[in-house]
């Protein structure tokens, strides 16, 4: 029988030891670099189809330069064709006839908005796709019953809400809600003025009963009656200082036309939740939605109006110049409101002592926190 050394015996054992301990740590090392190669290969490849997508949109939008006369157009991502050439828009013909300062303003505008720049002929200017025909704002006002218009500061929503009032002063009493006007901002009847909420929470209660008032007068027979143009103009603030802003809004949309009121709102926003229409998202549209837009790189100013699903690009009226103020006709008086049936129980048992447990239990047949806030409310409103 063969004897092995103790010491080479002892060696062996140590060189497997020193083998085993290497294969692991190269087994690791090796899974480690497995893992960053599959990492790395997945980003590369994410990083390549983000930039063949980004390379695709910049290929899709591309501003097109037409021969002299012939001005600056627009291929947008959706492949409409928008002309630049209109108003105070950049506008160079050929890069040779470009002034200095049209050239710096023509670098800005590319880096803004990553842009493609194509020169074509005169010949092809007429293979482009003709833009909407804008129509004038003024003029389409006129046959509106209920809008919302929209815009970022500057826009020129006091503007144009000027020009409106002016239209309508001859034809009907305009009464304004705006808790920041000025003196002379606006030539009519002006309620809320130096931030006054609660007075603009009572104007709101008397339209919504002339409306109801109005109604019964039709139902009895009764019609022409005289056209009122409500304006509201910050109704963020208001709809977020006013409790009753919301509700009283939506009735005056959904049914003042036929009682003879005018409502336009004047926002800087129009997601459902600024103006306090969560849940009630379709009332947009029985709105005509007039979008103003300024950009501050170009002081460039734009309209749109949006009539249920058709968008059609608009003309603004000019600065308003009229500084004087005459207001001729009265304030308008409105109805003292009347709690409906509903609140006018709440009121009744309120004022018998009954607890909030027993009123809530009489009007919805349930109790708890909801309903007494909500008897809270109704005391309060009409308290």
């Amino acid at each position: 029988m063969f004897i092995i050394p103790e010491i080479v015996r002892q060696n062996l054992v140590l060189l497997v030891e020193w083998a085993t301990a290497f294969l692991q740590i190269a087994f690791v090392v090796l899974s480690i670099a497995l893992c960053i190669s599959v990492l790395y290969g997945a980003w590369a490849g994410l990083e390549r189809v983000l930039t063949m997508h980004a390379e695709r949109n910049k290929m899709q939008r591309e501003i097109i330069t037409a021969a002299p006369g012939h001005g600056v157009w627009l291929r947008e991502a959706s492949g409409r064709i928008r002309n630049l050439s209109l108003d105070a828009r950049v506008l160079i013909a050929t890069t040779g006839d470009a002034t200095q300062d049209e050239m710096q303003a023509w670098s800005i505008f590319q880096s803004l908005h990553s842009t493609r720049h194509v020169q074509i002929n005169a010949n092809d200017v007429k293979l482009l796709n003709e833009p909407p025909r804008a129509i004038d704002l003024l003029t389409h006002v006129q046959q509106v019953r209920r809008a919302l218009i929209v815009g970022n500061s500057n826009a020129g929503k006091t503007t144009l809400l000027k020009h409106i009032i002016m239209q309508r002063l001859s034809t009907s009493h305009v009464v304004v809600l705006d808790p920041h006007a000025a003196p002379n901002t606006w030539p009519c009847e002006v309620i809320g003025r130096g931030s006054d909420h609660r007075a603009i929470e009572r104007a709101l209660d008397g339209f919504l009963a002339l409306m109801i008032k109005r109604y019964r007068e039709i139902g009895a027979g009764q019609n022409g009656h005289d056209r009122i143009t409500l304006v509201v103009d910050e109704w963020l603030s208001i709809v977020g200082e006013c409790q009753n802003a919301s509700r009283v809004i939506v009735r005056l949309i959904c049914e003042a036309r036929k009682a003879a009121i005018d409502v336009f709102v004047g926002s800087h926003s129009e997601r459902v939740a600024s103006l306090g229409l969560s849940g009630k998202g379709d009332l947009k549209e029985g709105l005509e939605i007039i979008r103003l837009r300024y950009n501050q790189w170009t002081g460039e100013r734009e309209a749109e109006i949006t009539i249920g699903k058709e968008t059609i690009p608009a003309i603004l009226p000019g600065v308003f110049e009229n500084g004087v103020w005459q207001v001729e006709k009265p304030e308008l008086l409105l109805p003292r409101p009347e709690p409906n049936a509903e609140e006018a129980r709440i009121l009744s048992m309120h004022g018998e002592g009954a607890s909030l447990k027993q009123i809530s239990e009489a009007v919805w047949g349930k109790f708890g926190g909801a309903y007494n806030e909500k008897i809270r409310e109704v005391v309060k409103r009409w308290s």
